[in-house]
């Protein structure tokens, strides 16, 4: 099923959004949330590598995502985190409870009046890794994200918008779900055709 289309657009000025619906509002990425690199709790809680474990009470988001696990959290809430360093800067994950942000994360705060869920697919969909910079050690400075381009429609439109991507969403795992259990199917039978095959050749042929 396909979100009706709006009766007006206009240009939005910004290249890769193209046209938007004409009540719809072309904004910086910092007007929509409060971006920064994660933070420390203070200048005893600098987290080091050899103090994320692999199992732990509170999970460590780095540049890449999941990290492993540490004793303490600095953030608690449903985030939005950034990678800011390495090869995959600018992949997005959500987050919620609590939770440790490395200083190669940015934290993102959405502001009031906007859907975190629809906000992550909105990250997702402008592919920030296009943005990074620096070829030897590739990455995105919150700065750079911040003044980004992006369309933002009601707070009642975003959460329509993410209920249908998931709905949708959901109907797409479920056939690749059944596509590769069937596949599975075959597989296993393959090997007992064969085999069934060439037992019963012999009886197929006797005089």
């Amino acid at each position: 099923m396909k979100l009706a289309p709006y009766r007006e657009y206009k240009d939005s000025g910004v290249p890769w959004l193209g046209k938007i619906p004409a009540h719809w509002e072309a904004t910086r990425l910092k007007r929509v949330s409060q971006v920064q690199s994660g933070v420390t709790l203070g200048k005893n809680y600098n987290l080091t590598s050899d103090q994320i474990m692999e199992t732990g009470e509170f999970a460590v988001y780095g540049g890449n995502g999941l990290r492993g696990y540490f004793s303490n959290y600095n953030k608690d809430g449903k985030y939005l985190l950034v990678g800011r360093q390495g090869a995959l800067c600018g992949n997005v994950h959500r987050v919620e409870g609590k939770f440790w942000a490395t200083e190669h994360a940015v934290v993102t705060d959405v502001r009031l009046g906007v859907s975190t869920d629809w906000y992550y697919y909105m990250l997702t969909v402008m592919n920030l890794n296009q943005y990074s910079e620096s070829a030897a050690q590739p990455g995105i400075s919150v700065e750079k994200i911040q003044n980004l381009r992006t369309a933002l429609p009601s707070l009642e439109e975003q959460e329509a918008i993410v209920s249908h991507i998931e709905r949708e969403t959901a109907t797409i795992d479920y056939t690749i779900t059944r596509a590769e259990h069937e596949i599975e199917l075959m597989r296993e039978y393959r090997p007992r055709l064969i085999s069934h095959s060439v037992n019963t050749a012999g009886d197929r042929h006797a005089p």
